[in-house]
């Protein structure tokens, strides 16, 4: 018994012997791809400092960016080893894509590296930026870590209609292989601090457009995404606030008629009237409620008209992730057109219903 202890203590201790202490290693939070004159990889990595101190000496973590250049991402994310101790990447929260380097290369190309990475993690948040990533991921102080606060402000959905789901590296490599259309966050750079910009659309691993933050807002109605926000709509000639509680009913059918795709999206969301700038309110009457409520249903149905004009006539591919319904529901249909889906979504049909209910008015419904 004595002789299997002491065995046992021995491979204990050397299977601690490959074990790093915390302050021995870089740990990466996010990565940022820009492309030289050439195609050439530009790679940013950010890394944690962590907190040092004790006490009222105790400092919050801060960061730090290391700059490479390589014909491949593995050629760039191997010679940050001559500048800093191993990096340990499976705790990377964000990669930041540059327009210019998408220009260059497909998305495909750019994450082949990281997808066959067993050490990167597939729930890291992808995004892309029309200004440098290396920009990106240099704005804000070194307390305010780029990384986290991208990857914070990105799950603030249920705060803005205005902000899509965020994609991740898996989902993004699934899309590829899939209908290849899709659209992925932008980032920019506003009176100094880091802001989402809208969404990029990509096809085919290409980046062929840019939605406003209001276009983000039309298409998560249309998907019937929507876990929070604001409608601005009119009432009696005045504006009014609707604030999204929560989506309470999502139906989505399709149906081939004639060969020619239709789609029925049925939607019902509750809320309360945030503001309202109608002097002669009064949301205790029910009449008066019920016309607000249709005032919002309009304008909800006119913002979906307009981004399903835009998506069928100017981006010509169906980025809201539809496809899923009709390959789900039509599975034959699907393996048929798949290839051409781009132009099976632009000649499709939709029929699109929205209900609204105000359950909440806040503390004033009447002016009388």
């Amino acid at each position: 018994m004595k002789k299997i202890l002491i065995l046992f203590v021995l491979l204990f201790l050397v299977g601690c012997g490959d074990s790093q202490n915390l302050e021995d290693v870089s740990l990466l939070v996010g990565s940022g791809i820009d492309a030289g004159k050439k195609g050439e990889v530009h790679l940013t990595q950010q890394i944690i400092i962590p907190s040092g101190g004790g006490g009222s000496e105790a400092t919050r973590p801060s960061y730090k960016n290391y700059y490479t250049k390589g014909d491949t991402i593995q050629e760039s994310i191997r010679d940050i080893a001559l500048k800093t101790s191993p990096v340990m990447s499976n705790h990377q929260r964000v990669l930041i894509f540059s327009k210019n380097a998408l220009d260059k290369h497909p998305l495909d190309v750019w994450i082949n590296e990281y997808i066959r990475d067993d050490n990167t993690r597939r729930s890291a948040l992808v995004f892309v930026t029309r200004e440098s990533a290396k920009k990106i991921l240099s704005t804000g102080s070194k307390e305010d870590i780029p990384s986290n606060k991208i990857f914070e402000i990105a799950n603030n959905k249920r705060s803005s209609n205005k902000i899509l789901e965020p994609i991740t590296l898996g989902q993004v490599s699934a899309k590829l292989q899939s209908d290849g259309s899709f659209a992925v966050q932008d980032l920019k750079i506003k009176d100094g601090e880091l802001s989402l910009d809208g969404v990029e659309v990509i096809d085919d691993g290409k980046p062929i457009g840019h939605m406003t933050p209001k276009d983000v807002s039309h298409l998560n109605w249309l998907i019937g995404d929507v876990q929070g926000g604001v409608v601005s709509a009119t009432y009696k000639g005045e504006p009014i606030s609707f604030e999204i509680f929560h989506m309470v009913r999502k139906e989505i059918k399709t149906k081939i008629k004639n060969g020619k795709l239709h789609f029925d999206i049925s939607l019902e969301c509750k809320g309360r009237i945030a503001e309202n700038w109608y002097r002669k309110e009064n949301s205790f009457k029910k009449r008066d409620l019920e016309e607000m409520e249709r005032a919002i249903e309009k304008q909800v149905k006119k913002d979906v008209e307009d981004i399903i004009h835009k998506l069928q006539t100017k981006y010509k591919t169906g980025v809201a992730g539809l496809y899923q319904y009709v390959q789900i529901q039509h599975p034959k249909y699907w393996k048929k057109h798949s290839k051409e889906w781009g132009k099976e979504f632009s000649e499709a049909e939709f029929n699109y219903d929205v209900n609204i209910e105000v359950i909440d008015f806040g503390t004033k419904g009447s002016t009388s």
